[in-house]
């Protein structure tokens, strides 16, 4: 049976895995990512972690997931901005797929890469809570929310490799500056910085006591622990942390009820560390997409929590090897 070593690329750990045709990691693991030793440190830091990994297996090539823009060639990364050259500034037409192969000393070994929500997309399509659809989107939810889209039983990057950047539906048009420059971006709003700060409006506005009050040092940081800690009021029943989470699930209500419209797809897989909010979130999604979208594209659609949380994108970048024909 063959297999691929997969690569997930993050700013701060690399995950990686030994992954069979069937979706089967025979091996994984993570370390830290050199993210500031430049293109050429985390491409000899991946070949390392190939070479360790191949052992007696029957490696078909290497598929690697990366935050950012991924060229139609899938062999360079375009634009990372959470990994950074030894001057402090982001990665930008890096050949990391050449570059990985002479790390490696074996140019005949197939490097492909993937924008990072395109291979969780596809690691759920082919292996989690997609299977057995032939239309659907994945959606990450966390200090991001990224976005990718199968169609026809084939991945779908668009024109310019582009395609599925949900984050920067605009769900506000009034709404908080988003990092893009628009404003009332869905991850302007509903991602971590967007939740963290409603919440911050909601208790200067609100004189009634609330759980979170006493988290109001960890909330002004912005800490990454936040919606976490507000989830854990919503489920003790401080109503204003419930208010949050119905609101972030209108907010991505919006913009998947006019994906429903626009693409009719079977499913919506959602993922990442603000998705676990699970019952807290879900229904609020859902009731919005029914408010807005064609009642039978609505009623077609199931929204799914994804099967493999943070192990999907390194499947969906083994599937860029071993299933070619999903990954497109």
């Amino acid at each position: 049976m063959k297999h691929a070593v997969s690569i997930d690329i993050g700013g701060t750990r690399v995950k990686w895995g030994v992954v069979s045709e069937t979706g089967a990691a025979a091996q994984k693991g993570s370390e830290d990512t050199q993210a500031r030793s430049g293109p050429r440190g985390v491409a000899e830091q991946i070949a390392a972690i190939v070479k360790r990994a191949r052992g007696n297996f029957d490696i078909a090539g290497v598929g690697v997931g990366c935050p950012g823009l991924i060229d139609p060639t899938r062999t360079i990364d375009l634009f990372s901005p959470n990994l950074y050259n030894p001057d402090g500034t982001s990665w930008r037409n890096v050949p990391l797929a050449a570059l990985i192969q002479e790390a490696l000393g074996d140019p005949s070994l197939e490097v492909m890469l993937e924008n990072d929500v395109n291979a969780m997309t596809l690691g759920e399509y082919m292996y989690g809570a997609g299977r057995g659809v032939t239309d659907m989107i994945g959606m990450t939810i966390g200090t991001g929310i990224g976005g990718g889209v199968v169609l026809n039983g084939k991945l779908y990057r668009g024109a310019g490799g582009m395609a599925g950047e949900i984050g920067h539906m605009t769900v506000e048009p009034k709404g908080r500056l988003c990092g893009c420059g628009n404003f009332g971006c869905l991850e302007a709003m509903a991602g971590k910085n967007g939740i963290i700060a409603r919440t911050l409006e909601a208790l200067a506005d609100d004189p009634r006591p609330s759980l979170l009050d006493e988290h109001i040092d960890a909330l002004k940081a912005m800490d990454d622990r936040c919606p976490e800690i507000i989830e854990d009021a919503a489920r003790k029943g401080d109503a204003l942390a419930a208010n949050i989470f119905a609101e972030t699930g209108r907010y991505i209500g919006i913009a998947l009820a006019s994906l429903a419209n626009f693409l009719n797809p079977q499913a919506v897989v959602i993922g990442g560390g603000i998705a676990n909010a699970g019952n807290i979130l879900f229904p609020h999604i859902e009731r919005e997409i029914r408010l807005r979208a064609f009642r039978e594209c609505a009623e077609g659609m199931r929204i799914l929590p994804a099967q493999h949380g943070n192990d999907a994108g390194m499947l969906g970048a083994a599937a860029l090897i071993l299933n070619p024909e999903a990954a497109g």
